[in-house]
């Protein structure tokens, strides 16, 4: 007799049983995420008087596009500057956050509101984090496999480098989740999210310059990204200096998109 077993991610509990859970679980925590919202909300507003959230479209399963729920924690108009790899760009002295927001992103409190998005089957409370699209059309490989699950609000490369590590080391960390979920792999990532948030462990990703160093396809060249990192966050600065006196957005786009164009061109070994 010949059994046929099902992949992981199509298995009886990644199609019925984890989405059970997720619903659930989400329903019994709302409470709870409502009283934060009615504390959180107003402290985001009071500091610079923009909005308490930040909607933003992800892709999720199947490659259906969603829009994602989170606290805002960056300034009004804040730049988009995105890393040498085409991930955004994440750091502690991050001159667009927000006090309040420096806090929510230490804390992963500025993630909460995404257990509407559970709730509304758009994500799970394990599984991949959401890539934005311009993210997902950088995909190489089997990488598009973490597009077959919900993405979640916590991961197994959230538990195991989060932003501490290269991006496409993530997502292969993510290929792996996709190719061996089950319950108890849930259960593992779900308890270990509370030790990594408690300790605010690698919450910031690395600097550009020593990702490279430790990347072989870009060693010759991470000495000269360097300087151009350290100007990318000069210019993060200037530009919200700019902006509490007279908002310019296309300047600063432009500014982002250059910054990125550049790191981009030595990356791949090409001085512009």
């Amino acid at each position: 007799m010949v059994i046929l077993r099902s992949e992981p991610h199509n298995s009886f509990y990644a199609r019925y049983i984890k989405r059970a859970l997720d619903i659930a679980f989400g329903v019994a925590i709302l409470p709870v995420v409502a009283v934060e919202h009615l504390v959180v909300a107003p402290l985001i507003r009071s500091e610079d008087a923009g909005p308490a959230m930040y909607d933003s479209i992800r892709v999720g399963k199947d490659g259906r596009y969603f829009v994602m729920h989170k606290y805002r924690s960056m300034r009004v108009n804040a730049p988009d500057i995105k890393e040498a790899d085409g991930s955004t760009y994440n750091a502690p002295d991050d001159p667009r956050q927000t006090r309040i927001g420096a806090f929510l992103r230490k804390t992963s409190l500025d993630e909460v509101p995404q257990v509407i998005n559970i709730i509304k089957g758009d994500m799970s409370f394990v599984g991949p984090r959401p890539d934005l699209p311009e993210e997902v059309a950088l995909y190489r490989g089997e990488e598009h496999l973490k597009l077959l699950v919900r993405p979640g609000l916590t991961g197994y490369a959230q538990t195991h480098g989060r932003n501490a590590i290269a991006w496409h080391d993530r997502l292969a960390l993510d290929i792996y989740y996709v190719k061996n979920i089950s319950f108890m792999l849930d259960l593992r990532i779900f308890l270990r999210t509370f030790i990594v948030a408690l300790l605010q462990r690698d919450v910031f990703e690395s600097p550009v310059g020593k990702r490279l160093i430790a990347d072989s396809d870009h060693a010759d060249n991470a000495q000269k990204c360097q300087p151009i990192t350290e100007a990318i966050k000069q210019n993060a600065t200037q530009d919200f200096n700019v902006l509490k006196c007279q908002p310019k957005p296309e300047d600063i786009s432009e500014r982002a998109s250059h910054d990125f164009n550049a790191l981009k061109c030595l990356t791949e070994g090409t001085v512009a």
